[in-house]
């Protein structure tokens, strides 16, 4: 075990610094009278509403009297507590890119009351790391306008959302929707979500497994059929991956969609003067969606060059943490989708070894990159705005109200303003952090000038 170093700060609190290793630390912290005097008090304060004492009302009696009627064990943990979180954890966390498991390794190593109290505190930790120059990495980007033809293709892309389906007495095409009613079979038996009544299908979409639309193509209204086909090897759902089925189809209606041709009339129903203009708003979206495909692959260029240059020491403890909470991240957000983890690896033909290797993979990239953008903000000195911290906290207030409208009374209300002290203040500070850190970078290397 090595010692680091000694430092004093936070009023008369000591800390030493001892170097288990490169990723578990021991911090021993020192507290003398001053330290406690000012720990009983706001402990006391905080028990006094609490304490029953003749011929006071709770929480005026003094604080000598709450001090005689409260458990004596409780009030030394309790003001260990305090001063582990309100010294000597700021101080931790000064000396620490990021500590893991906060104040769980803490314990108290001596105690004279009214003199002096000593605690230790091991915990892993992710030390601070050198970077390289953030402005002279290899990296470029380039914003390329919108070709004539990407615009065209958007503008027609646009109508057909406003197509008028006309009935068609006559074989299905491509490009055509058909109203079918279908079940699907396998072995005879109909399987779970494969059945629906006046299901419309865009004939050549591909939303259907292979053979299911080209199959639809050529019948006319009124054809009943069935398609024998086989389900994909690697079909998300494991009970029909590779199975040979058989869909009953009747093709109720064909409708021929009559896209609208593009006047001055049509671009105002989407908001814009005449058709020139129209294609101006197309233009321009085009340009913003360009510009953020630019930045995004902009700033992991960024994030990929700094990792290779950079030695981070990282706690197994962290990086199997990491893995949990990315690993129920990415699975939510599927779910959300209708899709599931096993289902995604088959439909890309992973293995579970292999799935689980990217996955690992996926999540430690990004956890070195949180901890490089961390780690240069620190270096930056990029500190949050309190005005910056409020407005997306009114904008999150604002969605919670939205989203409560025509709820039981009784919802819990947020709070009108954030408290500085509150977790949620903490992770607002930092989108505001990492927000700026961003901007520094794409300022740094023309992400939003350079076009092509």
């Amino acid at each position: 075990m090595q010692n680091v170093e000694l430092c004093a700060t936070i009023s008369s609190m000591k800390v030493e610094i001892r170097e288990i290793n490169k990723t578990e630390w021991e911090f021993v912290a020192s507290f003398d009278a001053k330290d406690l005097e000012e720990a009983k008090a706001e402990v006391l304060k905080s028990m006094a509403p609490s304490v029953k004492i003749a011929g006071f009302r709770q929480g005026k009696a003094p604080m000598n009297l709450v001090e005689s009627q409260v458990n004596q064990m409780r009030l030394i943990q309790d003001m260990a507590d305090y001063l582990a979180k309100n010294k000597l954890l700021p101080e931790v966390e000064s000396k620490t890119l990021a500590v893991i498991g906060g104040a769980e390794g803490l314990s108290m190593d001596k105690f004279v009351p009214n003199q002096e109290m000593t605690m230790k505190l091991k915990t892993d930790v992710v030390p601070n790391f050198k970077l390289p120059d953030w402005k002279k990495l290899k990296i470029k980007t380039t914003l390329v306008e919108p070709t004539a033809k990407e615009i065209d293709a958007e503008v027609e892309k646009i109508l057909k959302s406003r197509a008028n389906p006309k009935p068609a007495d006559r074989a299905a095409k491509a490009g055509d929707m058909a109203v079918i009613d279908f079940v699907g079979k396998k072995d005879g038996e109909a399987f779970e979500n494969g059945s629906a009544e006046n299901y419309q299908l865009e004939l050549g979409s591909n939303t259907f497994i292979e053979g299911f639309e080209d199959g639809v193509i050529g019948h006319k209204p009124g054809d009943e059929f069935e398609l024998k086909l086989n389900f994909p090897k690697n079909y998300f759902d494991t009970k029909l991956a590779g199975a040979k089925v058989v869909f009953e189809v009747k093709l109720k209606k064909v409708l021929e969609m009559e896209t609208p041709k593009l006047t001055d009339d049509i671009a105002k129903g989407f908001g814009a003067k005449s058709v020139e203009d129209f294609k101006d708003l197309i233009k321009n979206h085009l340009n913003q969606s360009k510009k953020e495909q630019a930045e995004k692959k902009l700033i992991d260029d960024f994030l990929m060059e700094m990792d290779k240059k950079a030695k981070i020491d990282l706690p197994e403890k962290l990086v199997k943490s990491n893995y949990e909470q990315f690993m129920n991240s990415t699975r939510e957000n599927l779910e959300r989708q209708g899709l599931t983890m096993e289902g995604v690896a088959r439909m890309q033909g992973w293995s579970d070894k292999e799935a689980k290797e990217r996955y690992e993979t996926d999540a430690l990239k990004t956890l070195r990159s949180q901890l490089i953008l961390i780690q240069l903000a620190n270096d930056l000195e990029i500190k949050p705005k309190d005005e910056e911290v409020q407005a997306n906290y009114q904008y999150l207030l604002k969605q919670h109200e939205y989203s409560n409208k025509g709820r039981k009374q009784g919802q819990k209300k947020m709070p009108a303003k954030l408290d500085k002290k509150s977790k949620l203040w903490e992770d607002l500070a930092r989108q505001s952090v990492l927000g700026r850190t961003y901007s520094m970078i794409l300022n740094e290397y023309g992400g939003n000038d350079k076009k092509k």
